[in-house]
């Protein structure tokens, strides 16, 4: 995700003026809003949904997107956030009763985003059997705004580490998302998830399947 921050400021650098101060004021305009929503949770919900829709908007017409349902290559890549979208992760997997694995979560820590491509425990917790997201309505903005128009082959970690693909961004989506920025710590999305599972009386009751497992031993003897 670093090196998609690095191609954004590349593209940012060849943008009209024009361009470039639209996209301040909707940054400050969000930013503010976001500021000012005390439930932060309901604050992200709405940068989400207009995230999508800028989306729809610009993508219409374009150059067509590889990104399919169940194509999932990208779900196995490092994912940053800012720490209320993992907030509303855990509240969605609290509400619709899907538990986390600890386990991968603490074997994907310690990584770049160059060496996680390395790491044969890198698909990510919430992606289903089917290749599909448990989490996708309530999913980051990273990955809202994460769109290639290259071979969707091109996207495999496993047998193109290395390769380059061809990712668009809309910059509009990329101001929304970073109207967080001001206000809200950003980190690995499993850093946080750890973070708030592991505190003791906290505020999720997410069960991991590390506790199912337990509990369906436990009840078996």
């Amino acid at each position: 995700m670093d090196q998609i921050h690095d191609d954004i400021n590349q593209l940012l650098a060849s943008q009209p003026k024009e361009y470039l101060i639209e996209l301040q004021e909707t940054f400050n305009a969000q930013a503010k809003a976001f500021k000012k929503e005390p439930d932060k949770l309901d604050a992200v919900f709405d940068i989400h949904e207009k995230i999508d829709k800028t989306n729809a908007e610009y993508f219409k017409g374009k150059a067509a997107v590889s990104c399919k349902k169940g194509c999932a290559h990208c779900c196995h890549i490092q994912v940053k956030v800012f720490e209320p979208e993992a907030d509303l992760i855990l509240e969605y997997c609290q509400d619709n009763d899907i538990t986390i694995d600890m386990d991968r979560l603490e074997k994907q820590l310690g990584y770049d985003e160059f060496t996680y491509m390395l790491n044969p425990h890198r698909r990510c917790v919430f992606l289903a059997d089917d290749n599909t997201c448990k989490v996708y309505d309530v999913r980051p903005g990273s990955c809202r705004n994460y769109f290639v128009t290259s071979p969707p082959d091109d996207c495999n970690t496993y047998t193109n580490s290395r390769g380059k693909v061809l990712s668009v961004m809309n910059l509009k989506a990329y101001a929304l998302v970073m109207s967080m920025a001001e206000s809200c710590k950003m980190d690995h999305l499993q850093q946080f998830l750890l973070n708030r599972l592991k505190q003791k009386n906290g505020k999720y009751t997410v069960k991991t399947i590390q506790q199912v497992s337990t509990e369906s031993k436990n009840g078996a003897g």
